[in-house]
């Protein structure tokens, strides 16, 4: 923001260049002029400032100064791994090494040994590598761009170790370091460790791959003769015996506070197991408990599985003559399974009219719906018994669960069932006058019984005029409510409409022959609704050409074929 300002008598050269947004794209930061009575009061470099913290000619400015930012002369740009990478301005001769300095030096894992600057030449651009004892004395160019890179990620001096040593890991590799002495900086072998057979991954010149095997014990027991001199990047591979044989685990499921699977041990016992998945359920049939055992004699007999029936006490005491028929073996899997009489309390919901509204428990398995509005005090002067329904949880429904995979996408969107509960329609009216009618249902656990007051009026929707509330009139048919409803609109399919009843229950026109015979009674509380005709992508005017015109061609062959034929 180049201009003419007005500043603090004690202002500096720094505050006038902050002031006015500091140098531009080309603006040099070390060639900046003070002029005073036209002449030069003072040069300035921002680096001294920026790096070294020096405000020398950092001068109190006076009435009319001009402050002059010179075009800078030489840009470099130094990318990578220093610690502040940036494009730097260069004044009369740098070297690499002056350049290094104002970037901070390197980082941690730059690679020092050589740069390479990329430079640009009359013509075109031209590689300069510069190793490290020409740093100091190298000069660099106008436009000239380093990049440090990083160091080479490899070790010039690692071997590692895995498996069955007391401390696996990455060490140093000495020089003339053996195998024997890789396992004694490891702290030695594990007691479970597998000797007869290590691996040694090694990594050739040639970054090809090999693998060396050796016999631990051997290596062990006489190093003088069967050790391994090791390489740089050597991976030594010792395993335990467990780790090449499945591990052995035990089963519990059923009655049991936390089913699962769990490590197997010498002598380990069903009450350990018990123990384990932290005890019986309250639901626990402790005179019911089988183990399912891998069976030994398969080839003899074909029996797949071992069943041992067994009892327990809740305090899991045991005799000692039965303490063997108690202790497990490896993959054994045990059911504890769930006494036939025990049941927890479910709950079911009335709600809307009836005089006593709430949650409440069921008392047995042959309890209806008729029980329930007894229970809660009957119903209220404004109970509308048609319109009552239920919203029962879809797991209390043993239905089969199918793979609907064969529908198409729109077909499939009508079987969902996504939702955790759909609604059943009753009449009510049926069940508390005949409870034994198969209208009066059985509760279920999470029932919500839902009796609404009553309705006055039907609503009409879907392809008509307006969709609107019209007040009920005892008698009226379907045609009363559309044409309340201002009549269909031009896509409504009129014989395809249906009635929603207030309990949910559906009913629609019944036809025979294509003739309307029998229309949808209307009820209070009842929604009318009249699909519209699905969308159809009409015709062009040149398919229709097309298709006319094969009409003809086709009824004039046949015209002529049929005179043909009668002479």
């Amino acid at each position: 923001n180049p201009g003419t300002y007005n500043i603090s008598s004690l202002a500096t050269v720094f505050n006038a260049l902050y002031v006015a947004g500091g140098p531009n794209g080309v603006g040099s930061f070390r060639n900046i002029r003070v002029l005073r009575n036209n002449e030069v009061e003072v040069e300035l470099d921002l680096y001294d400032f920026l790096l070294y913290a020096n405000q020398t000619n950092n001068i109190r400015l006076r009435d009319q100064d001009v402050v002059q930012v010179l075009p800078f002369e030489q840009r470099v740009s130094i990318e990578g791994n220093v610690l502040r990478p940036a494009v730097y301005e260069l004044k009369g001769r740098t070297t690499y090494s002056e350049l290094l300095e104002m970037a901070g030096g390197f980082s941690i894992n730059a690679y020092t040994h050589q740069i390479q600057i990329r430079r640009f030449t009359d013509t075109q651009k031209r590689i300069v590598t510069v190793p490290k004892e020409l740093y100091a004395d190298f000069t660099l160019m106008n436009g000239d761009i380093i990049n440090v890179p990083e160091v080479l990620d490899r070790f010039e001096n690692r071997v590692s170790i895995e498996g069955a040593v007391w401390r696996p890991g990455e060490f140093e590799l000495k020089e003339g370091m053996t195998l024997s002495e890789l396992i004694a900086a490891a702290d030695g072998v594990r007691p479970d460790a597998f000797t007869s057979r290590g691996l040694i991954n090694r990594v050739n010149e040639d970054l090809t791959f090999q693998q060396i095997a050796f016999n631990l014990e051997d290596v062990l027991r006489d190093p003088a003769r069967f050790d391994v001199a090791l390489q740089r990047e050597d991976e030594v591979v010792i395993r335990g015996v467990r780790d090449l044989r499945d591990e052995a685990v035990v089963e519990v499921g059923g009655a049991v506070r936390e089913s699962g699977v769990f490590v197997w041990m010498e002598n380990m016992t069903l009450q350990d197991l018990i123990l384990k998945s932290n005890g019986f359920r309250d639901s626990a049939a402790l005179d019911r408990i089988e183990i399912y055992r891998r069976s030994s004699d398969f080839a003899s007999t074909g029996r797949l599985v071992e069943t041992i029936s067994l009892e327990l006490s809740a305090d899991l005491s045991v005799t000692e003559q039965d303490l063997k028929l108690f202790r497990l073996q490896p993959y054994d899997v045990v059911y504890v399974f769930t006494q036939p009489d025990f049941r927890v309390q479910q709950f079911v919901t009335i709600e809307g009219e009836v005089r006593y509204p709430g949650r409440y428990a069921i008392k047995s398995q042959n309890e209806k719906i008729s029980d329930l509005i007894t229970r809660a005090g009957g119903l209220t002067g404004e109970a509308y018994l048609p319109g009552a329904r239920i919203n029962r949880l879809r797991s209390s429904i043993d239905r089969a669960s199918v793979n609907y995979d064969f529908l198409g996408q729109d077909e499939l969107l009508e079987v969902s069932t996504s939702e955790q509960s759909t609604r059943i329609g009753v009449q009510l009216d049926v069940a508390l006058r005949n409870p034994s009618s198969p209208e009066n249902l059985a509760l279920r656990e999470g029932d919500v019984i839902r009796v609404p007051k009553r309705v006055q009026t039907v609503r009409v929707l879907g392809a008509v005029m307006q969709e609107v509330e019209v007040r009920y009139v005892e008698g009226a048919g379907l045609s009363y409510y559309i044409n309340r409803a201002g009549g269909y609109q031009g896509g409504a399919l009129k014989k395809r409409s249906y009635v929603v009843y207030a309990n949910g229950d559906i009913d629609r026109n019944r036809r025979f022959l294509g003739m309307n015979v029998v229309k949808p009674d209307i009820q209070p509380g009842a929604e009318i609704i009249v699909p519209f005709r699905p969308e159809r992508d009409r015709m062009t005017a040149q398919e229709t050409v097309a298709l006319s015109s094969m009409i003809i061609s086709t009824t004039t062959s046949l015209l002529f074929l049929i005179d043909r034929l009668s002479r």
